[in-house]
């Protein structure tokens, strides 16, 4: 039987991805490179496949049964497979032709024929030969009779089956040999793959440990990560906190009775506390207005420029200032700084520092002229011991000021025990009498104590003079002393000058900065505790307010807290209707026996333009308070106002309501007045604002019921939970049950997990035909319906399924 072929090796991607060449084009090629060599050929390609075969090489081939194939290795002879195909691997791989080793093919038998061998060289096609297609290969076949049996000896005719067997060992010996080769190859190759097994191994570790690194940094900058957000929430929450006290310091300062002036970049005033009114000449209208163009009793032409190097640099002035009636002011401008840590504007202060100067320059002078006496004193003791000892103690006689010279006195071991006196001044002899030649420690012992002894043996061992204040209360003297002490021979000079009346002075001075400190906190206190009783108010308002829903119950509710807080005569809230221009008093709150300003008043007749600004207007007297103008004056005097404040509401940069209070008397109103009803008005209008919200939610609530039990379609309303939020009645007919017995149950048991379901989790409007929902006894109702989704500042919030039966 003809041996199958072996199956065909996968085709080389050269192979496939070669461009396709019409066949006329392979034969011309072929007889191009055939030119070259005589011998039949055959022309293949990079997977071996036949692409042209010279007219007698076909001889050389044989085709057995089964599926076709153009794989040379295939069509050769049995004999030649082997060698062939390693031929050919060679010949890819080198740059020489190989050649396979002869084999027989054929041989002469009963039929005479003589053998035949046959070997096959194979060499690749350079570039110009394969006109551009790699992995060509020319197939040579060169056939040559075989080796002829010794002379001399009788060439059997061998048998059919000596001939195959000899065959065999001529295969068996070739294959052999090739075996070996490519054992040696695989062995080449295997090493090769070892080798390049160690690499790979070597980058895989390589690589992990780069992934381990890179872990760890991932988790370090992780943990940085997180230590950055708690970091940045305790700043955060430091920013809020410093904020809250700037806040409460700015109110402090306002409240404390310091002369202090708040301007913005461009120098205009922005607000100021009545003491700044001693030194400007500042009205409230003058709020707005540059500084430069207020008269001022400060001697000081060089504030505009000051306060603009302050706002340039940033950095603070103080300079002290003469007013022109002989006062004397320390001036501070600092940079008004926002919380972000801009600079806003410039903040002035100025205090009365007249009766301080006055000490001062007092105390300087007193102290200019002892400092001068005594350098005097030593001047003239110095020039009087160097002309003669009568002139030193006619000078010494001249002073006010004790002179003495005392002498040490030592034991045998050298230490000093006492001293002596040597010589007295007239002044100290008055004081002493006749002492020269006695103990110091005998008259006046009382100079251990107080530390004179030791003063004197320091200076007489060291030769330094010392110099200090004393108070010597002992023997004759009850008093303070300033006393010097210097090194004169082996003993010492002291001059003790009495300064009780300059150190009482002294206590004085201290003695009232004491007094102006406790004002002072006297002031903060007072401050604080009004703090206080402004916030006791407001929580007393918040408690009168939350139960209110209805608009005139808490318009009412809040003026009548604040009326009784500030015991003023009336209080009201005025709403503006813009299409009839009338100011509307819907109900007000009066105190017993004053009338009610409930009513609708023309805008035109009580024209307060200046309240567009969204500024709070006070008026102490309707009768002389600049901020009115004259022609509105008979009005409120009508009406029985002599004092008011009113807030305004603006709102689009247009007025629609205010909040006043106000008395038939004139009253100067506090800060603190003004501040309690401006806060009134806030938590007044955020009060009627919630109250509206929360009738037009119960409104709408209403409507949107009555809607849905008037429909005859099934309505239900599904929370993100799957949860029933609201279902009507003809939705609880349908399924067989009251409503209240489907609100808060899962919507799932009713609605399946067909496609109504699926458009609920998806969040997408859907219609759907002939879904069936179940019925609170089990039953199927088969239904059309349309599911659509809720969203709710832009968050899902579930869904409506309206439905019918089908």
């Amino acid at each position: 039987m003809p041996e199958a072929p072996p199956p065909v090796a996968p085709k080389p991607a050269a192979a496939a991805d070669a461009p396709r060449v019409r066949a006329g084009a392979w034969a011309e090629l072929h007889r191009r490179a055939a030119s070259r060599a005589a011998p039949p050929s055959i022309l293949v390609d990079a997977g071996n496949d036949i692409l042209h075969i010279d007219g007698d090489a076909g001889r050389y081939l044989r085709h057995a049964g089964g599926e076709p194939t153009r794989d040379v290795v295939a069509l050769v002879t049995p004999e030649l497979r082997l060698a062939l195909r390693a031929a050919l691997f060679q010949a890819r791989q080198g740059s020489h032709p190989a050649v396979t080793a002869p084999a027989r093919i054929g041989g002469g038998g009963g039929g005479g024929s003589a053998a035949r061998a046959l070997a096959i060289a194979v060499r690749a096609l350079d570039a110009a030969d394969a006109g551009g297609t790699p992995g060509l290969l020319l197939l040579q076949f060169f056939e040559t009779e075989a080796p002829a049996a010794p002379d001399g000896a009788h060439e059997p005719q061998p048998d059919g089956g000596h001939a195959a067997m000899l065959q065999l060992e001529d295969e068996l010996r070739f294959a052999r040999r090739k075996l070996q080769e490519t054992m040696d190859h695989a062995d080449a190759a295997v090493h090769d793959e070892r080798l390049a097994n160690e690499w790979l191994r070597s980058t895989v570790a390589e690589l992990q440990s780069s992934l381990e690194d890179q872990q760890r940094r991932h988790e370090e900058l992780q943990s940085l990560n997180e230590e950055q957000v708690t970091v940045n929430a305790q700043l955060r929450s430091k920013v809020e906190d410093t904020a809250k006290a700037h806040d409460d310091l700015s109110n402090l300062i306002a409240s404390t009775d310091i002369a202090t002036i708040f301007l913005d970049r461009e120098m205009r005033i922005l607000r100021y506390t009545p003491r700044i009114g001693e030194i400007f000449n500042v009205i409230p209208g003058d709020v707005g207005r540059p500084l430069a163009h207020l008269a001022s009793r400060l001697e000081y032409p060089r504030l505009v420029a000051d306060i603009a190097g302050v706002l340039e640099s940033a950095q603070p002035v103080e300079r002290e200032v003469d007013g022109k009636e002989g006062r004397c002011y320390i001036v501070r401008i600092h940079p008004y700084r926002t919380t972000d840590d801009r600079i806003n504007g410039a903040v002035m202060t100025c205090f009365d520092i007249t009766g301080r100067r006055a000490a001062e320059q007092a105390l300087r002078r007193s102290e200019e002229r002892h400092r001068a006496e005594l350098e005097q004193l030593v001047r003239e003791r110095t020039a009087e011991l160097e002309r003669s000892r009568d002139l030193l103690r006619a000078t010494m006689d001249a002073s006010i000021d004790m002179i003495q010279v005392f002498e040490a006195v030592r034991d045998a071991d050298g230490r000093i025990v006492d001293f002596h006196w040597t010589l007295n001044n007239h002044t100290s002899e008055s004081r002493y009498g006749e002492v020269r030649g006695e103990s110091l420690l005998e008259r006046n012992p009382g100079v251990i104590e107080e530390g004179i002894f030791a003063a004197f043996c320091q200076v007489t061992e060291t030769g330094e003079p010392l110099q200090a204040e004393r108070h010597y209360a002992h023997e004759q003297f009850d008093s303070w002393f300033l006393q010097s002490v210097v090194k004169l021979g082996d003993g010492v000079a002291t001059t003790s000058k009495d300064i009780g009346d300059w150190k009482r002075a002294q206590a004085e001075l201290l003695r009232l900065r004491d007094e102006m400190v406790q004002a002072r906190l006297q002031e903060s206190e007072r401050a604080l505790r009004s703090s206080e009783a402004r916030h006791a108010f407001l929580l007393t308002l918040s408690d009168a307010l939350r139960p209110l829903d209805e608009p005139e119950d808490i318009v009412y509710t809040a003026a009548r807290v604040l009326g009784e807080r500030l015991g003023s005569d009336r209080a009201y809230y005025v709403h503006v209707d813009e299409e009839r221009q009338e100011f509307v008093v819907e109900h007000d709150w009066y105190a017993p026996g004053e009338s009610s300003h409930a009513g609708r008043f023309p805008c035109a007749a009580w024209n307060m333009p200046w309240l567009a600004d969204g500024r709070t207007w006070v008026v102490a007297d309707v009768d002389t308070d600049a901020v009115l103008p004259d022609p509105q004056r008979p009005a409120y005097r009508a009406k029985g106002i002599r004092a008011a404040i009113v807030v305004p509401l603006i709102k689009h940069g247009r007025l629609v309501a205010t909040f006043c209070t106000n008395q038939r008397q004139p009253r100067a109103w506090t800060p603190t007045e003004v501040g309690l009803i401006e806060d009134t008005a806030e938590r007044l209008w955020a009060t009627i604002e919630r109250a509206g919200a929360k009738a037009a939610l119960r409104d709408t609530s209403e409507r949107l019921s009555l809607l849905l039990q008037s429909m005859d379609e099934g309505v239900i309303g599904i929370a993100p939970d799957h949860r029933c939020m609201f279902i009507n009645d003809a939705a609880a007919a349908m399924l067989g049950c009251r409503a209240d017995e489907l609100v808060g149950r899962c919507a799932q048991a009713l609605l399946g997990d067909g496609r109504v379901l699926k458009a609920m989790q998806e969040g997408v409007s859907m219609h759907v035909e002939g879904e069936a929902f179940r019925c609170e006894d089990g039953t199927p109702l088969r239904i059309s319906c349309q599911v659509s989704p809720m969203v709710l500042g832009g968050n899902p919030a579930g869904a409506v399924v309206v439905f019918r039966r089908a």
